[in-house]
């Protein structure tokens, strides 16, 4: 299997996981909890650090699931909507910092993950205000509190996976180059 459809297939489960396990929270609620909580977040940060920018197109299907998911206000919702693609901030904060190493750790991914989501967070909260609803940043913040413990929970799972938090093409380049070592 090739490098592209490797991809395709990868961005295509996390992005359709995402976005169900989002609609089924948004519709029924976490654990009764009626408030903004997120699988889609921390899976497209993944999908990020595995595909870098081909994980643009999750990050906007994400997006777009959102802006119709919640009863909110449109213009409450499009500012979350997008919010949610400052995620690919992470593209930037990649290139600067730990994009050469193949494996993250667990404290890598959950520092990126809180950067992304503070980005997203302050982004979203801007935003209303240029729309001109205005909610109190405490309120705000108290709302995606849960988000950010449900996915620092979720990355530390995937963290105990040994091949799901790398960068997937020098990953794979890696793993080739050694299968034609032994062979």
């Amino acid at each position: 299997m090739t490098i592209r459809k490797l991809r395709t297939i990868d961005l295509i489960i996390f992005t359709v996981v995402g976005s169900i396990l989002d609609i089924v929270i948004g519709l029924k609620g976490f654990f009764g909890i009626v408030a903004f909580v997120s699988i889609g977040i921390p899976l497209v940060v993944l999908s990020y650090i595995r595909w870098g920018k081909y994980a643009l197109l999750a990050n906007l299907v994400l997006a777009i699931v959102h802006l119709f998911l919640f009863e909110a206000p449109f213009l409450s919702r499009l500012a979350h909507s997008l919010a949610l693609m400052l995620l690919s901030c992470s593209l930037f904060i990649q290139r600067w910092s730990f994009y050469r190493v193949t494996r993250l750790n667990f404290g890598l991914v959950v520092g990126l993950y809180i950067a992304l989501y503070l980005i997203m967070f302050f982004g979203e909260w801007c935003m209303l205000l240029i729309f001109q609803m205005e909610i109190p940043l405490e309120n705000l913040a108290l709302n995606h509190s849960i988000n950010i413990l449900v996915g620092s929970f979720l990355l530390g799972l995937m963290a105990i996976q040994k091949e799901l938090l790398v960068h997937m093409d020098p990953y794979l380049r890696e793993k080739s180059e050694e299968n034609k070592q032994h062979e």
